[in-house]
């Protein structure tokens, strides 16, 4: 049997394949064997009969080696580089549209175009990496990653006030922009930059850490949730997201990936009454959390003297949204939308209202320019890459790599739905967090980069059985026997 299989496995190119394959047939044969030897056969005879009715290794061999090759999703980079040429096209009218000339520094189409392909080329690297490789190491890259952005925090606001005091002894205060600080400052400056790497790849790498907890109990489970609570507290309130409502996302995508675990049996707890309590409680934290950033949001007041001479104000949280839902309703099939002011003698194009066209607004932007048909087309497109994207990662056999890519398709698919709502005036823009994926001017190389993981997962979708080996072993006497020659 064994050299069936070793004949077999010549034939397979994919040696990643080999193990999943092996184990396959393996257990077939010994199935048959089985079977045969309930039929009355001898163990030597049932097994030679259930060998040779696998038929020939080379030619069963050369059949699997074309089915475990490694895969491109090519359905999905292709949608991926159409909507890099939408998303690119939309900023290109948006860089000409006059109306936008007071923001153009937010709407660079040179910074759109070198993100654009930055996030492409990140896509196609992490393609080429092993998904499983990268999740032996989950903790340990999750460790480091969190270390490094904390030691930048550091950095920074040590320039900061090396900054500050430079320009207080020089008394160059006011002209802080065309300071020439000294080379250590500009050094450490640069350093300070450097050290940021992108936190928002903890939510893949979340799924290993999970996995890594495999088989325990509710030591398991409290120490996945302290990663969610300790992850979420360092890239919101140390500054890497700009807003509560993407701290929800965030926890949000590695919640789905915690219960999807504990549904496929990876920590031995009671199912039903563990996803409850823990839906419940996020509940409650998604609760405050939306409470306290609608209090922040609305602590700005607008203040302005009325006809009558007397002062009013609102929170500037309502104006934003009721312009966009005032445009909203002039929303055309194409076109622009104009709205009516001083009693129908004038009307004005909502580019002259919205904030922020180029990220939160954009969508605001596209309906009230392009009209309701132009929206529709680019809110599909978007939607459909995703969806597209999470069908695929369904189609893997790897627990490990569904839980990967349900956690990514869910950032992407909750940040799309939170831009479209924005976009559209049902919910304000809290916190300016906002943006619509692959579209928007932010957080677009990180975009593309769940998509490469996405790719990288289907392409050993065939690869690995179900589940998969990820804990780190170290060969101490080897490596102790290297020292000793090595001192020989």
């Amino acid at each position: 049997m064994e050299e069936y299989i070793k004949k077999l496995l010549e034939q397979v190119r994919f040696e990643k394949a080999h193990k999943a394959i092996g184990d396959e047939i393996r257990s077939h044969i010994e199935d048959q064997i089985e079977a045969n030897v309930l039929d009355g056969m001898d163990e030597e005879t049932a097994e030679k009969t259930a060998v040779a009715d696998m038929g020939d290794p080379v030619e069963a061999g050369a059949r699997l080696d074309k089915v475990h090759r490694p895969q491109m999703a090519w359905g999905v980079v292709i949608v991926a580089f159409f909507v890099a040429i939408m998303g690119t096209m939309i900023h290109v009218l948006m860089a000409k549209d006059p109306a936008l000339e007071y923001l153009k520094y937010l709407n660079d189409i040179g910074s759109f175009i070198m993100f654009t392909v930055s996030g492409i080329a990140v896509m196609l690297l992490l393609y080429l990496l092993d998904y499983i490789t990268v999740a032996k190491y989950s903790k340990v890259v999750a460790t480091c990653m969190i270390a490094l952005y904390m030691l930048g925090i550091f950095l920074r606001d040590k320039v900061y006030f090396m900054q500050l005091e430079w320009l207080d002894k020089t008394g160059h205060r006011t002209g802080w922009e065309n300071a020439d600080f000294p080379l250590p400052i500009k050094v450490l400056d640069s350093i300070a930059s450097f050290v940021n790497p992108p936190m928002l790849l903890l939510i893949p790498l979340y799924a290993g850490i999970i996995y890594k907890y495999k088989g325990q109990k509710y030591d398991g489970l409290i120490k996945s949730v302290l990663w969610i609570i300790v992850s979420a507290y360092i890239v919101v309130y140390k500054g890497y997201l700009n807003s509560h409502a993407a701290c929800l996302i965030f926890v949000l995508s590695m919640l789905v990936q915690l219960s999807f675990a504990i549904k496929k049996g990876w920590l031995k707890v009671p199912k039903i009454p563990v996803l409850i309590t823990l839906w419940i409680t996020f509940s409650v934290f998604f609760g405050f959390v939306a409470k306290k950033e609608y209090e922040r949001a609305s602590g700005t007041v607008l203040r302005w003297v009325g006809e009558d001479g007397n002062l009013y104000e609102r929170p500037t949280i309502n104006v934003n949204i009721d312009i966009v839902r005032a445009y909203m309703k002039q929303v055309k099939l194409f076109g622009n939308a104009l709205l009516s002011s001083l009693g129908g003698k004038s009307y004005s194009p909502a580019q002259y209202s919205i904030s922020d066209p180029g990220t939160s607004m954009i969508l605001t932007y596209i309906l009230t320019t392009g009209g309701l048909i132009v929206g529709i087309v680019v809110i599909a497109t978007v939607v459909g890459l995703i969806v597209y994207g999470l069908v695929t990662v369904l189609k893997t056999k790897n627990q490990l790599g569904m839980v990967i890519g349900i956690g990514c398709m869910m950032w992407l698919i909750s940040n799309t739905v939170v831009n479209i709502l924005v976009g559209t005036g049902i919910i304000d823009d809290q916190g300016g967090g906002a943006f619509l994926p692959f579209v928007s001017n932010d957080k677009l190389v990180e975009s593309y980069a769940l998509l490469g993981i996405l790719l990288s997962i289907y392409k050993y979708k065939n690869a690995y059985p179900q589940h998969v080996d990820i804990i780190l072993r170290f060969d101490f006497k080897k490596l102790g026997l290297k020292k000793l020659k090595q001192r020989g």
